[in-house]
């Protein structure tokens, strides 16, 4: 007997269609409205005192904080629920924002917030998925109203393209194995960060091979290693803006980074960002050029991120950017500032916003083992580092050819028969 042939083996590309008020469609697909095909309920928030933070009752779900990839979190419990969904319907915010979509894990509460879809008329599965490719349209039909929000008659008049149910089982079949094949890798990211955390606590405060210990006031550490403050292993330099009113300050060769340059990189190394200055923008407001090498540690509204830069850089004054001398190797500063990134956060003050000092980074005081050793530690941080990277790398791939497929599946472009 011979193997079951894969949706995928089956993929052929259409030539035929027809226009229809969502595009061009396959000839032998059709139109239906939402409601049509599914079976709609709206949410309505129980009274507060049936709701709790401990297990009582239903899961409660209002389409926000809960929100995730496919199921949401469980927050809160409902024990009198006005409205409720069954394991499996597709979960859909109807009010601010709108178009989340998730599905329900088990029979759960609804609020206000959410609408629970069940297919009555076609695949389910087909159908959570082509509800997430028309996420925009629900989104563009809540802005129309004053408080953004989309209603029951929205839903239910929702154009849905309709395929022959064999083949909207095909195609939520092939979505759905790509779906598993992010989850697995989203699986091994998070137990490499959770490996990785544990690892650098034990390297950089117990370091490689030590069986005699001290006490000190950073806690106990290698008999042979010292403690010192970061004003002694590094110069600390701030940054500065050149003014916005001066053309000749702006789009030059200089990179300058903002915080926000750092908190999108999907790495430890930044190697360009977003603004450039010029020769005399630099000149101008007073900031250094910072070697290659240095870390740049944002230290206002988001603090204790950090990145190591792979060219010249100038910075804005969000950031307190350390230039190390000889006797701390760079890497192993920047993994320590990544362990004590709450112990940062704590020295911060400020109102308007929050912001931790230069001063109050020269003194934080570090543990230090020798050079030699500092380079193992880091070279064993950085192999968990590239593989973390590597399999970032490859769920991304997954997730555009899952977009990509999404486009070409769900309009009928390439089909499944």
């Amino acid at each position: 007997m011979g193997q079951e042939m894969s949706p995928v083996d089956s993929l052929r590309t259409e030539a035929k269609f027809k226009k229809t008020e969502i595009g061009e469609i396959p000839v032998d697909w059709k139109i239906f409205k939402l409601g049509e095909i599914a079976h709609i309920t709206m949410g309505q928030s129980p009274p507060s005192s049936s709701c709790f933070n401990y297990k009582k009752g239903l899961p409660f779900f209002q389409g926000k904080a809960e929100f995730g990839k496919k199921y949401p979190r469980i927050l809160k419990w409902c024990q009198a629920p006005k409205k409720s969904a069954e394991k499996e319907d597709i979960l859909i915010s109807v009010r601010a924002p709108v178009g989340d979509i998730n599905v329900a894990p088990e029979k759960s509460c609804i609020g206000r917030g959410l609408a629970a879809i069940r297919a009555v008329k076609s695949d389910n599965e087909y159908l959570y998925y082509v509800l997430n490719y028309f996420k925009k349209e629900l989104a563009k039909i809540g802005q129309g109203s004053t408080f953004e929000a989309i209603n029951k008659k929205d839903l239910f008049e929702l154009a849905i393209p309709f395929p022959p149910l064999n083949e909207q089982i095909s195609i939520a079949q092939i979505l759905k194995a790509i779906d598993e094949a992010i989850d697995k890798k989203r699986e091994i990211i998070e137990k490499s960060k959770k490996i990785k955390k544990g690892l650098m606590q034990e390297l950089l405060t117990r370091g490689i091979g030590h069986t005699k210990f001290r006490k000190t006031e950073i806690g106990e550490i290698p008999v042979d290693w010292e403690v010192a403050k970061i004003e002694n292993v590094c110069d600390v330099h701030g940054g500065s803006t050149p003014s916005t009113n001066n053309k000749e300050y702006w789009d030059g060769s200089i990179s300058w980074a903002i915080p926000t340059d750092i908190t999108k990189l999907k790495g430890n190394v930044i190697n360009e960002t977003e603004k450039r200055i010029t020769e005399k923008g630099l000149a101008s407001c007073g900031t250094k050029l910072l070697p290659v090498g240095s870390i740049l540690l944002t230290s206002r509204a988001t603090i204790g991120e950090a990145a190591i830069n792979s060219v010249p850089m100038a910075t804005n004054q969000g950031f307190a950017n350390l230039v190390c001398h000889e006797k701390v190797h760079n890497w192993f500063l920047f993994y320590r500032l990544r362990l004590i990134k709450k112990e940062l956060e704590g020295l911060a003050s400020g109102s308007t916003f929050r912001e931790i000092s230069k001063r109050s980074i020269r003194e934080i005081k570090i543990p230090l083992p020798s050079i030699k050793e500092q380079i193992k530690i880091t070279e064993i941080m950085t192999i968990f580092d590239k593989e973390q990277e590597k399999q970032s790398s490859q769920k991304g791939i997954l997730e555009k050819t899952k977009n990509g497929l999404m486009q070409e599946l769900l309009s009928g472009k390439l089909r499944v028969i």
